[in-house]
């Protein structure tokens, strides 16, 4: 008997140690400003090794983590701004100036080149294998989604998933993200029919794009038939989940979480993963409230920002999204400052260390960007380096 009831202590004890290791913990790096203790930074993305891009001071900078060093990206002018980073130190956004857009990489030594297609494109995200996902005026003028492939950046087009037959060539489609195997995924126009007269719009349907000839409609959370739908990719890992955001068809709710007549329905973040796009719901269990998602790894942890209840209304929190749970991140750091309030979460590495955007209540009006990293080991088990 007293056998049996040590046995039944000891698995108590381990099934609390599991639970315990389970729970994240992160510590907390601010990243200054370029432009000093008054200026706005927003992340953008993060590498593996803890490197994260954004705006500084209205500048594109690049923050080292392992020198704690912030560097700003130049090398062109007029106008630039930085949109992603892979773990070779590669970044690619955009530079405006007075004929159009031009989309930009950036390597780690700080060199700086403009992508083909003059100035039509702009950059969005790069894989580790160096082919980057970006966007594209039609002759038209219309937005389609490109990549520029391998050291030689040759353009290939996306395509789009559905046009109305006529006029022809007035498609749309946007890429937001790639993974290190060249696969993209962003927002398309979709529908069907080829027949002016009986075909049918969708309305606009995240994809995945896995090569010439695979774009792959992923659907949204619901259907509408009045050609209103509404989803968008806005990050694919390396097993080909997509996360974003889709409307729902639940009412909107205000911010009060009233009924509201003109609201239109809920916005929720979506995992598509076989097949099948999952609703994550929200921080504060609110049907007809929103939120997105903005980025996912290699071993299913997803982060981005959802509506949440403070003082009896809705506000923007930074989430985590971990073994069948959304958690607000901003009380899973240790040691935590009260005056941070973490806003979104924009980036996850394959270990899971994540970049968040926020502010300081003592300067609600500043911008701030934190690094946030997993307290114990590192795990590496989720990176994939083709």
């Amino acid at each position: 008997m007293q056998s049996r009831n040590c046995c039944a202590c000891v698995a108590l004890c381990l099934a609390s140690a599991v639970a315990a290791a389970a729970t994240p913990s992160f510590y907390s790096v601010e990243l200054r400003s370029l432009a000093g203790s008054t200026g706005n930074v927003t992340a953008a993305g993060v590498n593996r090794y803890g490197d994260v891009v954004g705006t500084s001071g209205g500048l594109p900078f690049v923050y080292h983590y392992r020198t704690g060093s912030v560097m700003e990206l130049g090398g062109l002018t007029p106008s630039l701004s930085v949109a992603g980073i892979n773990d070779y130190g590669q970044m690619v956004g955009e530079q405006i100036n007075a004929s159009g857009i031009n989309g930009v990489e950036w390597t780690a030594s700080g060199g700086a080149l403009v992508l083909p297609l003059g100035d039509l494109g702009y950059a969005a995200a790069i894989g580790n294998n160096g082919d980057i996902a970006g966007n594209a005026a039609s002759p038209h003028l219309n937005n389609i989604a490109i990549k520029w492939v391998g050291p030689t950046h040759q353009v290939q087009g996306i395509g789009v998933l559905w046009e109305y037959p006529f006029p022809p060539g007035y498609g749309s489609s946007t890429a937001n993200a790639i993974n290190n195997f060249g696969h993209v995924t962003g927002v398309s126009d979709a529908g069907e029919g080829t027949d002016p007269d009986t075909a049918q719009s969708f309305g606009v349907h995240a994809f995945l794009y896995k090569g010439p000839g695979k774009m792959a409609d992923l659907g949204a959370l619901a259907h509408t038939t009045n050609g209103s739908d509404y989803s968008e990719g806005s990050a694919v890992n390396d097993l080909d989940e997509v996360v974003g955001i889709s409307n729902t068809a639940v009412p909107a709710r205000n911010s009060a979480n009233q009924a509201c007549s003109t609201c239109g329905v809920a916005a929720h973040a979506f995992w598509w993963r076989a097949g099948k796009m999952r609703d994550l719901g929200n921080l504060a269990n609110i049907p007809g409230w929103d939120s997105e998602a903005r980025d996912i790894n290699n071993v299913d942890q997803i982060v981005g920002w959802s509506d949440s209840i403070v003082n009896g209304q809705s506000t923007h929190r930074a989430f985590l999204y971990a073994n069948g749970q959304m958690l607000n991140l901003q009380f899973y750091i240790y040691g935590r400052d009260p005056n941070v309030r973490l806003t979104e979460a924009v980036g996850i590495t394959c270990a899971g260390w994540i970049v968040a955007n926020g502010f300081n209540v003592n300067s609600p009006n500043v911008s701030r960007a934190y690094l946030l990293i997993p307290r114990g080991p590192t795990n590496y088990t989720g990176c994939v380096t083709p």
